[in-house]
């Protein structure tokens, strides 16, 4: 199969890295949404990325490719992307190609994937520079809501939150490439939750997913073994609604505080959401305000 960067297959030791489903090349940076902007993270400031990305807006989630050099947002209502360069001299381009997009994905050839939802359909989407948005045949997922599409560092695997039964469900599946480039989603397989209902999903290795599920009304964060569907938990996280993970980096959790008791309805301040790291003593730490935390790729 001709690599991107080599016609012939054959690439260099310090390319190979780019290729290597267990690292990511700029995997160690991490970015959010924070006033509707897109943003850098660090350890105590949220600082907007460079280019257009970082002054556009408003959005609601974002994703960043493999190499930090190209990012995509969807808009605060749901119905477009913005995708382009993070570099000051970086242009962009923004399409409406939903009514309810759920947040985006990169593929390793800096291609945008976006599923665009209804209550019992999603249309898988591709998005790619100088090309109209194409759906992508996706199977069974046509006909339930995928709630959350996320590309394996790898570019050939897939995870998906959907709908079924009036419960939040976990799938893997391929990225098919055929003889002529074409796409499709195939070889679908449902992961086994153990009665937790899937809420958000990143990978946190090349053989490990990060999940964030409900357990009874208890959201936490998990890593789920993708052999056996092994589940661990990671411990408690209040408020919990999005996560982060990257091959060897911490996870990050985007929270959203409830009001105190009693005030629910009362004309107060809406909370911050505020993203939160596990550190290496496996406590939650928290960062800066944020929400919809992603690293790179």
């Amino acid at each position: 199969v001709p690599l991107p960067s080599s016609p012939t297959g054959v690439v260099s030791a310090e390319e190979f890295a780019f290729y290597d489903p267990a690292a990511v090349p700029a995997g160690d940076l991490l970015f959010a949404v924070a006033d509707g902007q897109m943003v850098v993270v660090s350890d105590d400031a949220a600082t907007p990325v460079a280019g257009p990305l970082g002054s556009a807006g408003p959005f609601r989630s974002v994703a960043v490719g493999l190499t930090a050099t190209s990012g995509a947002a969807v808009s605060a209502d749901g119905v477009s992307v913005t995708w382009g360069g993070l570099t000051g001299d970086s242009t962009e381009q923004t399409q409406q190609v939903g009514a309810d997009l759920a947040p985006p994905s990169f593929d390793r050839q800096d291609r945008v994937w976006v599923v665009d939802r209804d209550n019992d359909a999603s249309r898988v989407l591709l998005l790619d520079d100088g090309v109209e948005p194409r759906q992508v045949p996706a199977g069974a997922l046509e006909e339930v809501r995928v709630e959350r599409l996320q590309i394996a560092p790898d570019g050939v695997r897939l995870a998906a939150i959907y709908q079924s039964d009036g419960a939040s469900r976990l799938l893997l599946a391929l990225v098919i490439a055929d003889g002529d480039g074409d796409l499709r989603v195939g070889q679908l397989r449902d992961l086994p939750l153990q009665q937790v209902d899937a809420v958000d999903v990143a990978w946190a290795s090349a053989t490990t997913l990060a999940l964030l599920g409900d357990d009874a009304g208890d959201v936490q964060p998990f890593l789920v073994e993708m052999a056996n569907g092994a589940l661990s938990s990671r411990g408690q996280v209040v408020g919990a609604v999005s996560l982060a993970a990257s091959p060897g980096q911490p996870l990050v959790i985007g929270t959203v505080p409830s009001p105190p008791p009693g005030e629910e309805s009362a004309a107060v301040d809406e909370p911050v959401p505020t993203l939160v790291r596990q550190d290496a003593l496996q406590e939650w730490v928290p960062l800066v305000p944020g929400s919809s935390p992603t690293y790179a790729g």
